[in-house]
């Protein structure tokens, strides 16, 4: 029914006159337009209107309507009330007004607004704009390359098939974007943002988010806030950005930053690079071979590899496990360098390189291998009771001489340093390997990549 209707109509000869009332209930049917283009408009009550063919312009008012745009470029307005408007095939353009509405685009690339109330809004098929609006809205892209922003409230995102572009807004959302390359951002609130199978760009923005990559390789954003970021399988760029973050690569050979704040990062599998931030980290890099990067800084850096710590004024105390390769800041950095093989980069500024073999160091460690990628003129290396620095300019004497014992110790012809050279990878490289007990078996060894043995000059010390 849509409702009571009520006539009122005088009766009248000149001399006497009739005022008669009657009312009846007007019965709810389909109001078929025409295959042309109509401009129609409904009733207050509840319409059921079908615009066949033709590019429509339909105005279904207040009440609970349901309009069906069929084929054309469709404009639909539902108007105040609980509405389901579908513009079936062509490029519709429908707005759902105040209520709780459904929306359907159909075939065709379609703008979609909600507005006021909890909306659920379909694009199907085609490069659809869905604008959910004030409410908890549910949106779906589905084919094609969508863009989607909820708006106010706790909405629900699904970006479908396509590279989709997705934005929850304020409130707390979830997004997810599907199969494809979307780029999708949480806006305020603690958003649950998924980016699915594709190479996808996430970003929490404000609030507490949980940021899932999926398949692919993924960059994700935290933005403000205590965020989890998991990168899934691929070869992702993870940043946690402000707050006390926590950071998953997973597969693949990813690039992790926890930002600002005291994080936990992990590497997963594969070879992934984490860089130093602000704060107090806990690091652990995983299966792989590992890098941890703090090139970024300027203020020294002391790295301990065996109690797995970095500390300085800038990146406060880091604690690190899981780690074979480290780069050092931009000051004078210092690295010691015990049981746990290591590759170093000490970055700008003069670095020092302490390499040690503790007596309770397990047995592997008397075959360890070490090799520093950039080792300059203000480096030094301290082992086995030797400083060993780089110079300018090829040295003419033997570098064998320079490193005999000269202790009266009973081991004047003992060689505690060895220095050979070797060249593979298109480079030189200078190899030094050192007895550190005097047991004459070499503990270490230390690779200089780049750098020939006749730039290397030692002297022993107390």
């Amino acid at each position: 029914m849509l409702g009571l209707i009520t006539f009122t109509y005088n009766i009248s000869d000149g001399l006497l006159e009739i005022v008669q009332t009657a009312s009846l209930e007007v019965v709810r049917n389909t109001v078929l337009l025409t295959p042309w283009d109509d401009v129609f408009v409904g009733t207050p009550w509840d319409d059921d209107i079908d615009g066949l063919a033709g590019d429509d312009i339909i105005d279904s008012r207040a009440g609970n309507d349901v309009v069906v745009g069929g084929l054309g470029d469709d404009n639909i307005n539902g108007g105040d009330g609980d509405d389901q408007l579908f513009g079936g095939a062509g490029n519709d353009i429908i707005f759902g007004g105040a209520g709780n509405d459904i929306i359907g685009g159909g075939d065709g690339d379609d703008r979609l607004f909600g507005e006021a109330g909890d909306d659920i809004i379909n694009g199907d098929a085609g490069n659809d704009t869905l604008m959910g609006g004030d409410g908890d809205d549910i949106l779906d892209g589905g084919d094609g390359d969508d863009f989607l922003d909820g708006e106010a409230g706790n909405d629900t995102l699904f970006g479908g098939a396509g590279n989709d572009v997705a934005r929850g807004g304020a409130g707390s959302d979830v997004i997810e974007g599907g199969v494809g390359n979307d780029t999708l951002m949480g806006g305020d609130g603690d958003d649950i943002v998924d980016g699915g199978e594709g190479d996808d760009f996430l970003d929490g923005e404000a609030g507490d988010d949980t940021l899932f990559g999926g398949a692919g390789n993924d960059v994700a954003h935290g933005g403000e806030g205590n965020d989890v970021i998991e990168g899934g399988d691929g070869d992702d760029e993870l940043m946690g950005e402000a707050g006390d973050d926590v950071l998953d690569g997973g597969d693949g050979h990813d690039l992790l930053d926890g930002g600002a704040g005291d994080d936990h990062v992990l590497g997963g599998a594969g070879d992934d690079t984490v860089l130093g931030s602000e704060g107090d980290d806990h690091i652990d890099g995983g299966d792989g071979h590992d890098t941890l990067d703090y090139s970024a800084f300027t203020a020294a850096i002391t790295v301990d590899f065996d109690a797995g710590t970095a500390s300085s004024d800038e990146i406060n105390n880091d604690q690190f496990e899981n780690i074979e390769a480290v780069i050092g800041g931009q000051g004078n950095d210092v690295f010691t360098i015990g049981a746990t093989a290591a590759v170093i980069t000490g970055g700008r500024g003069d670095d020092v390189f302490i390499f040690t073999v503790t007596d309770n160091a397990p047995a592997l460690s008397r075959q360890l291998v070490h090799e520093i990628l950039d080792f300059v003129v203000g480096d030094r290396i301290y082992v086995a009771k030797y400083e060993i620095s780089r110079v300018d300019e090829r040295l003419e004497e033997e570098r064998f001489e320079q490193f005999y014992d000269d202790l009266d110790d009973g081991f004047e012809s003992a060689l505690p340093i060895r220095v050979t050279h070797a060249f593979y990878d298109d480079m030189d490289h200078t190899i030094i390997e050192a007895d550190t007990n005097r047991d004459n078996i070499y503990d270490i060894s230390i690779i200089l990549e780049g750098v020939q043995p006749e730039l290397i000059v030692g002297s022993h010390f107390a």
